[in-house]
């Protein structure tokens, strides 16, 4: 995604962990029926969680079904993230997910603690080597769980976020679907599992990721953003805080044409994924200020990521019938 603000923040410690470690079951009592909970004690429980740039490209080989899973280089990091994997599979039992990031983004604007995107993304990555583990190893119920629960983990991801955890969410289904497409192909599921990943799919709904809901977070954000740049006691250096660039020479600080503007995005696009369209967003940005253009980002590469995901989502149901 071009033209936005991103900020990396170490995560905060959300979940205390006592000397004895609990059962799954004590476990879920103690963090209550929020999913996002969960996912966060899942966190805790990764381990060497950072896959190398390689590895990461590696695994996209092994998905897009050009290489081979390799089940003696990855294996053993699948099980060192068992926990962490079970865990997540607790947390997908939950319907409910609150990252709690409403809050903390009226309070932070584009400060607020988002780390659990990128923790997001590791796990997920995690839960689709610990599926493609315990297919090599034959134990296929297990396999078949863990996509189907990591579907729902994927489908949580991009609950009450901005677009970065839309598209997180979008990327780790697209995975996921992949897998389930390898599985389908194999002739080797049973009709238990392949009813079970049927459910999944199902599950899903027809619009698994909200992404208006997301963009709608996104602008009003940026909103935030500009009374952050009116009350900074020094604008320029606020300016290359958030946009991580010095400010043009003509710059003096957020005007009345800067929220004019962003208004007229705002109204644009709030309906650009629901009518597919971005023509409105694209006419509001070419006339805006140069700081507004700047933060918004653009609708059309999101718009194309869509319409890739509810392709595949469909064809792979369809494998699934």
């Amino acid at each position: 995604m071009t033209k936005r603000i991103v900020l990396l923040v170490t995560l905060i410690g959300l979940v205390v962990v006592g000397p004895a470690k609990p059962g799954l079951a004590q476990q879920a009592q103690f963090l209550g029926n929020n999913a996002a909970l969960q996912y966060y004690a899942a966190f805790f429980q990764m381990v060497d969680a950072d896959l190398s740039d390689g590895d990461i490209k590696e695994l996209g080989d092994i998905l897009g079904g050009t290489r081979p899973y390799d089940d003696a280089k990855f294996g053993k990091l699948a099980e060192s993230n068992a926990d962490a994997i079970e865990t997540m599979i607790v947390g997908a039992g939950f319907p409910e997910c609150d990252w709690g990031l409403a809050a903390r983004t009226e309070r932070f604007g584009w400060q607020a603690p988002v780390a659990y995107f990128w923790k997001s993304r590791a796990l997920g990555r995690l839960d689709v080597l610990y599926v493609l583990h315990a297919w090599a190893k034959g134990d296929q119920d297990k396999a078949v769980n863990a996509l189907a629960k990591g579907m729902v983990f994927a489908r949580h991801i991009s609950s009450g976020g901005p677009m970065i955890a839309m598209l997180l969410a979008d990327q780790l289904l697209m995975q996921q679907f992949a897998v389930a497409n390898r599985f389908a192909d194999s002739g080797k599921l049973t009709s238990a599992q392949k009813r079970a990943l049927r459910v999944a799919l199902a599950d899903l709904g027809t619009d698994p990721i909200d992404w208006q809901a997301a963009a709608d977070m996104e602008i009003k954000n940026l909103k935030i953003v500009l009374d952050q740049f009116r009350s900074a006691s020094d604008s320029r250096q606020y300016y290359k805080l958030a946009l991580g660039k010095d400010a043009p020479p003509g710059f003096h600080g957020v005007t009345q044409q800067d929220y004019a503007d962003l208004a007229k995005i705002t109204a644009a696009y709030a309906t650009v994924f629901r009518e597919d369209n971005p023509t409105l967003v694209r006419r509001a940005m070419n006339t805006a200020t140069m700081l507004v253009q700047q933060m918004v980002p653009a609708p059309d590469n999101t718009l194309v990521a869509r319409r890739a995901f509810e392709k595949a989502l469909e064809e792979t149901r369809a494998r699934f019938q």
